[in-house]
Protein backbone atom coordinates (compact mmCIF):
# COMPACT_ATOMS: atom_id res chain seq x y z
CA UNK A 1 0.00 0.00 0.00
CA UNK A 2 1.29 3.48 -0.85
CA UNK A 3 2.02 5.69 2.09
CA UNK A 4 3.72 8.94 3.06
CA UNK A 5 4.73 7.48 6.41
CA UNK A 6 8.45 6.83 6.71
CA UNK A 7 9.48 3.87 8.83
CA UNK A 8 12.73 3.29 10.68
CA UNK A 9 14.10 1.80 7.44
CA UNK A 10 13.95 5.18 5.72
CA UNK A 11 15.13 7.12 8.76
CA UNK A 12 18.04 4.81 9.62
CA UNK A 13 19.02 4.21 6.01
CA UNK A 14 19.22 7.93 5.35
CA UNK A 15 21.14 8.59 8.57
CA UNK A 16 23.63 5.83 7.71
CA UNK A 17 24.21 7.30 4.27
CA UNK A 18 24.70 10.80 5.65
CA UNK A 19 27.22 9.29 8.05
CA UNK A 20 29.07 7.65 5.14
CA UNK A 21 28.95 10.90 3.18
CA UNK A 22 30.45 12.86 6.08
CA UNK A 23 33.21 10.28 6.56
CA UNK A 24 34.33 10.09 2.94
CA UNK A 25 37.96 9.06 2.80
CA UNK A 26 40.33 6.59 1.27
CA UNK A 27 38.93 3.57 3.08
CA UNK A 28 35.45 2.14 3.60
CA UNK A 29 33.64 2.74 6.90
CA UNK A 30 32.82 -0.25 9.09
CA UNK A 31 29.13 -0.83 9.74
CA UNK A 32 29.84 -1.10 13.48
CA UNK A 33 31.25 2.45 13.49
CA UNK A 34 28.17 3.83 11.72
CA UNK A 35 25.87 1.88 14.04
CA UNK A 36 27.61 3.27 17.11
CA UNK A 37 27.66 6.89 15.89
CA UNK A 38 24.03 6.79 14.75
CA UNK A 39 22.54 4.65 17.51
CA UNK A 40 21.29 2.04 15.05
CA UNK A 41 21.27 -1.65 16.03
CA UNK A 42 24.12 -3.27 14.07
CA UNK A 43 22.09 -6.24 12.77
CA UNK A 44 19.38 -3.91 11.48
CA UNK A 45 21.93 -1.56 9.91
CA UNK A 46 23.58 -4.46 8.10
CA UNK A 47 20.19 -5.40 6.61
CA UNK A 48 19.64 -1.81 5.47
CA UNK A 49 23.13 -1.58 3.99
CA UNK A 50 22.39 -4.79 2.08
CA UNK A 51 19.29 -3.15 0.57
CA UNK A 52 21.30 -0.06 -0.33
CA UNK A 53 24.03 -2.21 -1.88
CA UNK A 54 21.51 -4.10 -4.05
CA UNK A 55 20.15 -0.73 -5.19
CA UNK A 56 23.65 0.43 -6.20
CA UNK A 57 23.78 3.21 -3.61
CA UNK A 58 26.63 1.76 -1.53
CA UNK A 59 29.49 -0.63 -2.19
CA UNK A 60 31.18 -2.93 0.27
CA UNK A 61 34.62 -4.37 0.74
CA UNK A 62 35.29 -7.48 2.82
CA UNK A 63 38.27 -8.08 5.05
CA UNK A 64 40.07 -6.37 7.92
CA UNK A 65 40.05 -3.02 6.10
CA UNK A 66 36.58 -3.57 4.74
CA UNK A 67 33.39 -1.67 5.21
CA UNK A 68 30.92 0.39 3.24
CA UNK A 69 31.23 3.43 1.02
CA UNK A 70 28.94 5.39 -1.26
CA UNK A 71 28.85 3.86 -4.74
CA UNK A 72 28.66 7.33 -6.31
CA UNK A 73 29.53 10.83 -5.30
CA UNK A 74 27.15 12.17 -2.64
CA UNK A 75 25.99 14.92 -5.00
CA UNK A 76 24.61 12.23 -7.34
CA UNK A 77 22.44 10.47 -4.73
CA UNK A 78 19.11 12.10 -3.94
CA UNK A 79 17.08 11.73 -0.78
CA UNK A 80 14.19 10.58 -2.97
CA UNK A 81 16.29 7.74 -4.42
CA UNK A 82 17.23 6.58 -0.94
CA UNK A 83 13.71 6.75 0.47
CA UNK A 84 12.19 4.95 -2.53
CA UNK A 85 14.83 2.23 -2.09
CA UNK A 86 14.05 1.90 1.62
CA UNK A 87 10.30 2.56 1.67
CA UNK A 88 8.95 2.08 -1.84
CA UNK A 89 7.18 4.71 -3.91
CA UNK A 90 5.97 7.61 -1.78
CA UNK A 91 2.36 8.50 -2.47
CA UNK A 92 -0.12 10.16 -0.13
CA UNK A 93 -3.08 8.02 -1.20
CA UNK A 94 -3.58 4.76 -3.07
CA UNK A 95 -5.78 6.44 -5.68
CA UNK A 96 -2.77 8.42 -6.95
CA UNK A 97 -0.82 5.24 -7.69
CA UNK A 98 -3.63 3.19 -9.21
CA UNK A 99 -6.89 3.63 -11.00
CA UNK A 100 -9.64 5.12 -8.93
CA UNK A 101 -11.69 2.33 -7.36
CA UNK A 102 -14.80 4.20 -8.49
CA UNK A 103 -13.75 4.10 -12.15
CA UNK A 104 -11.92 6.23 -14.69
CA UNK A 105 -14.87 8.59 -15.18
CA UNK A 106 -14.89 9.44 -11.48
CA UNK A 107 -11.08 9.80 -11.36
CA UNK A 108 -11.11 12.42 -14.12
CA UNK A 109 -13.44 14.66 -12.11
CA UNK A 110 -12.11 14.00 -8.60
CA UNK A 111 -10.67 17.21 -7.11
CA UNK A 112 -9.37 15.34 -4.04
CA UNK A 113 -7.36 12.94 -6.23
CA UNK A 114 -5.84 15.96 -7.96
CA UNK A 115 -4.83 17.43 -4.61
CA UNK A 116 -3.11 14.17 -3.64
CA UNK A 117 -1.38 14.13 -7.01
CA UNK A 118 -0.05 17.66 -6.42
CA UNK A 119 1.14 16.66 -2.94
CA UNK A 120 2.96 13.63 -4.36
CA UNK A 121 4.60 15.76 -7.04
CA UNK A 122 5.72 18.38 -4.49
CA UNK A 123 7.26 15.67 -2.29
CA UNK A 124 9.07 14.15 -5.28
CA UNK A 125 10.37 17.55 -6.37
CA UNK A 126 11.52 18.46 -2.87
CA UNK A 127 13.24 15.16 -2.09
CA UNK A 128 14.56 14.78 -5.64
CA UNK A 129 16.30 18.14 -5.37
CA UNK A 130 18.02 17.27 -2.09
CA UNK A 131 21.23 15.23 -2.22
CA UNK A 132 23.32 13.36 0.32
CA UNK A 133 25.96 16.05 -0.19
CA UNK A 134 23.43 18.68 0.90
CA UNK A 135 22.62 16.68 4.03
CA UNK A 136 26.29 15.91 4.76
CA UNK A 137 27.19 19.61 4.45
CA UNK A 138 24.33 20.54 6.77
CA UNK A 139 25.38 17.83 9.24
CA UNK A 140 28.95 19.16 9.31
CA UNK A 141 27.65 22.71 9.88
CA UNK A 142 25.40 21.56 12.72
CA UNK A 143 28.24 19.64 14.37
CA UNK A 144 30.63 22.60 14.00
CA UNK A 145 28.05 24.92 15.56
CA UNK A 146 27.42 22.49 18.41
CA UNK A 147 31.16 22.04 19.02
CA UNK A 148 31.73 25.81 19.03
CA UNK A 149 28.90 26.23 21.51
CA UNK A 150 30.28 23.63 23.94
CA UNK A 151 33.88 24.83 23.84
Amino acid sequence: MASMHFSSKGEYGLRALVDLATHVGNSPVRAAEVAERQGIPLNYLEQLLGMLKRAGIVTSLRGPRGGFALARDAVQITVQEVLVCMEGEMLPQECVAHDCPEGADRASICAVRRVWGRVAEAVRASLGGLTLKDLADEQRDLEATANAYYI
